[in-house]
């Protein structure tokens, strides 16, 4: 998060603070370089101080919204190429996973060390699955079986959404569905 004020660095231990890149890579890096080169007599008037606020709210969220983009893009680009993977019995292979997130309606897994994929608990036809107030832990009502974050657990790919980044599992434990 961007800010026009002088911030602390704990890590520093400095009661002031500025980064800045050069080559200039971001746009604050640029703001910063005209107040620079203004205060060494180099350069245009430097920015309004007044404006300063706006400046870092929007290159915060312009920011945030390329973070956001470059995930999406990530994801879809893991997805295809699982698509691509996924030939003959390879629906039917079970894979190793690890409960990365849980969900109100399912279990984030991370398989295979590079895909990501949901785990929804109607895919989880052996109980109702809810998840406890941290999201840390999904338990069975009934048989009280217990997913928690980082727990190992077999999936299959159940569906694979390339344009939309989703790859849906379903528990290993289950028969397969057949293509």
């Amino acid at each position: 998060v961007y800010r026009p004020d002088e911030t602390s660095h704990s890590g520093l231990a400095s009661p002031a603070y500025l980064h800045f890149t050069s080559p200039i890579r971001r746009y604050p890096d640029l703001v910063v370089h005209r107040a620079l080169a203004h205060a060494l007599g180099l350069g245009e008037p430097a920015p309004d101080a007044a404006m300063l606020p706006e400046v870092a709210r929007d290159a915060s969220d312009r920011e945030r919204d390329a973070t956001d983009l470059e995930r999406r893009a990530d994801r879809m680009c893991l997805a295809y190429l699982l698509a691509q993977s996924m030939q003959g019995d390879a629906w039917d292979r079970p894979r190793d996973g690890e409960v990365t997130g849980v969900g109100q309606s399912g279990l984030f897994i991370t398989f295979d060390e590079a895909f990501d994929g949901f785990l929804p608990f109607r895919h989880m036809p052996d109980d109702h699955y809810m998840p406890d107030e941290f999201s840390a832990e999904a338990v069975g009502e009934d048989t009280g079986r217990r997913f928690r974050l980082g727990d190992a657990v077999r999936v299959r790919v159940h569906d694979i959404e390339p344009l939309r980044g989703r790859v849906t599992l379903d528990l290993a434990d289950r028969p397969p569905r057949h293509r």
